[in-house]
């Protein structure tokens, strides 16, 4: 079996032009040390899912989402630590991760050795309809940039006298990446009631724009 590297397979969650595949993942804090060993399926969905709750401050591991609102998320490396065909099997998988999760010294370990029951971070939980949602549109091939919360916005002078572009977007990532705003200014307009022309997209909307990215 792979032995774990301090050298990562891949970047800090560049994640968008990565294949479907089952396996096994760590997710290394480069800054203090502490390693997450997880295991899945579709390692991209879950690491993907990973990064979304983390973003949102919802990841169900306590001290991993402290680091990233601490550090921010860029702090965490991802490395693929097995994959492929053999690891379509559940049992394989779990039995593979404790191996793992084994090796990594109790103090720099995000997981409980034990993951039954109330040691899992995911037990009892369930991925969100807008997180299954997002699943279903990343399968469809719709990039990681454009999948969030649909917005449109209007075009803006700055203080300084920069103008920004407006538009209809699929999310704030998408959004900051044409207008140049930051996402934290997007957002801020977007929860101001001061500003009306911010909003999100209606349902209707964002499937229109769906169609239109993909033609």
């Amino acid at each position: 079996m792979k032995q774990l590297t301090n050298e990562p397979v891949l970047k800090t969650f560049k994640l968008s032009s990565l294949p479907f595949f089952a396996g096994l993942y760590s997710l290394k804090n480069t800054k203090n040390g502490f390693i997450y060993i997880g295991e899945s399926t579709n390692i991209i969905q879950r690491l993907r899912a990973h990064r979304s709750m983390l973003e949102r401050n919802t990841h169900f591991c306590e001290k991993m989402q402290n680091d990233a609102n601490q550090d921010g998320i860029d702090i965490f490396e991802v490395e693929i630590l097995v994959e492929g065909p053999a690891y379509e099997s559940s049992d394989i998988r779990k039995a593979a991760e404790k191996e793992y999760i084994a090796k990594i010294p109790e103090n720099k370990r995000y997981n409980q050795l034990d993951r039954c029951g109330k040691h899992n971070g995911f037990f009892g939980k369930t991925h969100t309809a807008e997180l299954k949602q997002r699943f279903g549109l990343e399968r469809a091939g719709i990039p990681n940039t454009q999948l969030g919360r649909p917005i449109s916005i209007p075009s803006y002078r700055t203080r300084k006298g920069t103008q920004y572009p407006g538009g209809i977007f699929l999310s704030i990532a998408e959004a900051s990446a044409v207008t140049g705003i930051a996402r934290r200014d997007i957002r801020k307009r977007l929860d101001d009631p001061e500003f009306p022309d911010w909003r999100e997209l209606t349902q209707q909307e964002r499937d229109n724009l769906i169609v239109q990215k993909q033609h």
